[in-house]
């Protein structure tokens, strides 16, 4: 490579040399010289092509190495010799490079184990680990939730958790207890039994457009993506977590059978009432936070105890200091349902909510329609995940009350 590199430099050398003397004679070229000129322009472009070609072919190489050629032990070729891009821009513009310069054909790699296996080139750890690491301001439910990542052997199979079903007596795990004389018979059979909740990551699905030219800009594609898919998939992804039916992504906490929902007071408000019962119901407060839609924070910034004094305590998003309400923090949010609907307001232990990952993120790239003439790329990003309450469903006890990690207000 180095020594076509000076070739090229000094047939530059040369041209440079003999237009001098013409130019500076001011005269026509000479035939030896014209010969010589035109030898050296042909060859400078020869190089430039050897080049080109040479550059595609490594980035090929380090693409596929990246990508998909690392063994069972994880080695990536090379003799030890660790092949990695700079930036998740650098990544997707190369993967960019594969369809642009093979006869805009989109690449796809099967990733998933299941028989409708989908593609896409898997982001490598280093740029994995940025969009994964979702900071609590950017995702609600993830940074706090028990998140369980799948089998790297088979990332798409189930994920079975055991999961404790209770009876009468939920605080002693459904174990019925008595005091009993000698030699009578307990009147009660425990009601003990095991069950087991199953995540089953499903495949979720984004898309966007984006000029070619942003696509070659490899540090700008960089900042666009590293803002635009974190955001985009914690937003998703909390919303899932809330909302979801289980069909096609998680079970939401509002769908799941754990949900504890208390009367409201009055309808359609939030009030000093509601907190307080929905306090006294909360399964575990210990790491508790409050998810509260932003179209009730008039109501509650302006709630008052029984005494006329605020319960709510401003903090400082500057400083990353929450709100609190009653001593627990807030997560404001617009993922959940508007005030007065049930699940405005929520108390949440996220440590009882299981994430379920399965197959890594992965970006694909390629054209559609007649956007090659408008020289517009699109760019793919899919990931895999499930979600539901670790707890069945509310738990009773001794004060034959019932309590979960998830208590909100019904309608």
């Amino acid at each position: 490579m180095e020594e076509l590199i000076r070739e090229m430099e000094e047939c530059i050398a040369t041209m440079e040399r003999i237009h001098g003397l013409v130019s500076s004679e001011k005269r026509g070229y000479k035939d030896e010289e014209k010969t010589e000129y035109e030898r050296c322009k042909k060859r400078h472009g020869e190089i430039q092509e050897i080049l080109k070609e040479r550059k595609y072919l490594d980035e090929q190489k380090n693409l596929r190495d990246a990508l998909g050629g690392q063994d069972p032990e994880g080695s990536q070729g090379g003799e030890g010799e660790e092949r990695s891009f700079e930036s998740l821009g650098d990544f997707a513009s190369a993967a960019y490079s594969m369809v642009s310069q093979r006869g805009f054909a989109h690449p796809r790699r099967d990733l998933l184990t299941s028989s409708d296996a989908a593609g896409g080139y898997l982001v490598p750890d280093k740029q994995l680990e940025t969009i994964l690491n979702v900071k609590a301001d950017k995702s609600i439910v993830r940074p706090l939730a028990l998140a369980i990542p799948g089998d790297p052997s088979s990332p798409d199979q189930e994920i079975k958790m055991p999961a404790l079903k209770t009876g009468a007596l939920g605080e002693f795990g459904g174990w019925a207890f008595e005091g009993l004389a000698d030699g009578v018979a307990p009147t009660q059979d425990n009601d003990l039994s095991f069950d087991q909740i199953t995540l089953n990551p499903k495949e979720q699905v984004g898309t966007i457009k984006v000029s070619e030219r942003l696509m070659r800009n490899a540090r700008g594609l960089d900042a666009f993506l590293r803002k635009t898919i974190m955001e985009a998939k914690g937003a998703i992804e909390d919303y899932q977590f809330f909302n979801g039916d289980g069909a096609t992504g998680p079970t939401g906490i509002l769908n799941s059978s754990a949900l504890l929902s208390l009367a409201r007071a009055t309808t359609g408000v939030v009030g000093f009432a509601d907190v307080k019962g929905i306090i006294a119901r909360q399964l575990d407060l210990n790491g508790a936070v409050w998810t509260v839609t932003r179209s009730a924070m008039p109501q509650i910034m302006s709630l008052a105890d029984d005494n006329g004094n605020s319960i709510f305590i401003a903090g400082d998003a500057t400083k990353g200091i929450a709100d609190r309400l009653m001593g627990f923090p807030i997560k404001w949010n617009t993922h959940t349902p508007a005030v007065g609907a049930p699940g405005d307001i929520l108390l949440n232990n996220m440590g009882y909510y299981l994430i379920g990952d399965g197959t890594s993120f992965r970006i694909d790239v390629g054209y559609s329609g007649d956007d090659f003439k408008k020289r517009l790329v699109t760019l793919r990003a899919l990931w895999d995940v499930d979600g539901s309450s670790w707890v069945l469903a509310p738990v009773k006890r001794m004060d034959n009350i019932t309590y979960s990690p998830f208590v909100g207000l019904a309608a």
